[in-house]
């Protein structure tokens, strides 16, 4: 009997040999990863006065002398520190390449760091149900978190993964390494939160490696360029677009006439911002320009009373935000009959080179949906719900709905610019049957116009035009007027 026993043990042993020989997976190789986290980078970006922007990951890649991280980083920072897992500080980087379309950036360091470089996968493939490895920045401190792959797709041009891996806030540009230990992807972003019925934990995403290889290829040749100048390096479709929305909202003031200005202000209609008090001849001011808008065509009145032998010139001019976002300009005395107020534009001294070295062309992709959409799919938005995306740059304050007498309010917590809200709709609604006409309306905090009114309404006796529905409210600049659209998956416009 011991004989049979001592054979069966051989036997269990020699089929057991491959798979020790193997070693383990990568996600319970505690050693591994450790060593991995050995190329993870901390990053804390500033600005000119060196107050702190934003903090974020990234990871040694190529070589040990560059390394990936998020482009929200590079175009945000005056100055940018990079310390290794140890607390080394890397000293000086530089930008060789960016895409503002998908937030990546590569650094090059002043000189090599001496860390690994990450190994990629090379065919950018991923395995639902996958185990994969999160490495990267949480409150400052590089942490190790596991999970799995739960799916992959495109959307608007962009390859990505979406994973259960803890992440929280400073993870984004971090490196997403799967169950071989090579990264697959950067991690961007996670969603958390009650959609519909469910409520949703670690549902997170990555940018598919496929997109750093793609950058690199563009860029490794060229030579580094200094943070302030990576608008060169950007290889972003929309890169134009983006520039708009990340310059500076500041305007520069020179009083160079001589004589002292009261009352300096620019308006857009009931809104305005002003330097207040006196802005004695010689004096150089700053006048954040935020409160206005974000829209560089929003036409706006510069006005200003210059005190000339005790009695008031005034100077009033209509120009755009454009025209005054991160310029400087001279308030100036000219002679003629008395002496009349003028407003120049100054040259830059080191304005920055609108040269840009690689332009890629726009990925048109067969499937193209928002990560909405994907939690519809994943967790079955339930028929007596919706979701109202907010695509506007007003925060969403109020969704109700009413229908003879009955009125019904949706929302809990205001609706940010950018984010949504999953909207439970009430039940006689659900099971109107045509019968009613019912009220849809969506009121947004429009105080930046002066008005606290602004609402957005659809009248409907189906409930299939809002149950199970994605709908997006969005604001028409020129017409400045909200409308409703629905998800292309769903239909057409909704009026």
């Amino acid at each position: 009997m011991k004989r049979i026993l001592s054979a069966l043990l051989v036997l269990m042993l020699a089929f057991a040999a491959p798979a020790a020989l193997s070693g383990q997976p990568f996600a319970r190789d505690y050693a591994a990863m450790n060593e991995a986290a050995a190329s993870a980078l901390i990053l804390t970006a500033y600005d000119k006065d060196g107050n702190e922007t934003v903090t974020c990951s990234g990871f040694i890649a190529f070589d040990d002398s560059h390394a990936v991280t998020t482009w929200a980083a590079v175009s945000q920072a005056a100055s940018l520190k990079v310390v290794a897992d140890d607390g080394t500080d890397l000293g000086e980087t530089k930008v060789l390449g960016c895409d503002s379309d998908c937030n990546l950036a590569i650094l090059a360091f002043g000189e090599p760091t001496g860390l690994q470089p990450l190994a990629f996968n090379e065919s950018g493939e991923v395995r639902r149900g996958a185990s994969c490895v999160s490495i990267g920045a949480q409150d400052g401190v590089n942490a190790i978190n596991t999970g799995n792959i739960s799916n992959s797709f495109s959307a608007e041009g962009l390859d990505l993964i979406q994973f259960t891996a803890p992440v929280a806030e400073g993870v984004s540009g971090s490196a997403l390494l799967n169950e071989n230990g090579l990264v697959a992807g950067v991690t961007m972003f996670g969603l958390s939160g009650e959609i519909g019925y469910t409520v949703v934990q670690n549902m997170n995403f990555a940018l598919s490696v496929r997109h750093v290889t793609e950058l690199w290829d563009y860029c490794r040749d060229d030579e580094p360029v200094e943070l302030s100048n990576w608008g060169i390096t950007d290889i972003g479709v929309h890169s134009d677009e983006v520039s708009d929305l990340v310059k500076s909202r500041e305007v520069t003031l020179v009083n160079d006439s001589g004589y002292s200005v009261t009352d300096f202000r620019v308006n857009v209609g009931r809104s305005s911002v002003t330097l207040g008090g006196w802005f004695k001849n010689g004096e150089t001011a700053t006048l954040d320009l935020a409160k206005l808008g974000d829209d560089p065509e929003t036409v706006v009145e510069v006005i200003f009373y210059m005190r000339v032998s005790g009695r008031s010139e005034q100077f009033n001019v209509m120009t755009t935000l454009g025209e005054l976002w991160e310029q400087t300009y001279s308030i100036e005395a000219h002679s003629g009959y008395g002496v009349k107020p003028d407003f120049v534009r100054r040259e830059a001294e080191n304005a920055p080179s609108s040269e840009r070295r690689h332009i890629k062309e726009a990925v048109q992709t067969e499937e193209s949906f928002t990560i909405p959409e994907t939690i519809e799919r994943e967790h079955n938005l339930e028929k007596n719900t919706c979701i109202i995306i907010n695509d506007t740059k007003f925060a969403i304050t109020y969704i109700t709905m009413s229908a003879e007498g009955v009125y019904v309010s949706l929302l809990s917590e205001r609706v940010e610019p950018g984010e949504f809200a999953v909207v439970e709709l009430p039940e006689r609604f659900v099971n109107n049957g045509g019968k009613l006409r019912w009220k849809f309306r969506v009121g947004f905090d429009s105080s930046a116009y002066g008005s606290w009114s602004a609402w957005l309404d659809m009248d409907t006796k189906n409930e299939n035009e809002l149950c199970g529905q994605i709908l997006h409210a969005e604001y028409d600049e020129k017409t400045r007027q909200f409308s409703f659209a629905a998800h292309p998956s769903k239909g057409g416009d909704i009026e």
